[in-house]
């Protein structure tokens, strides 16, 4: 927990509640066949040391070029 909440609930907030606020609710979650965006972290993505190793959008790696 960090400040009395679970990390589960931040995951969420950060992740899936958005998602759902903006619409996308009809294809959000963990299915085959869900929309996805998916970032692979240098340690726990809440943590303020962490940073992004590698981000797949519409299964294509994302570059800064």
């Amino acid at each position: 927990t960090s400040a009395g909440v679970k990390s589960e609930s931040i995951m969420q907030g950060l992740t899936i509640r958005p998602h759902q606020q903006l619409g996308f609710a009809g294809n959000a979650g963990f299915e085959t066949g869900s929309a996805a965006e998916f970032v692979v972290w240098s340690g726990h993505p809440l943590s303020l040391s962490a940073r992004p190793l590698s981000i797949i959008v519409d299964g294509q790696p994302v570059t800064d070029e």
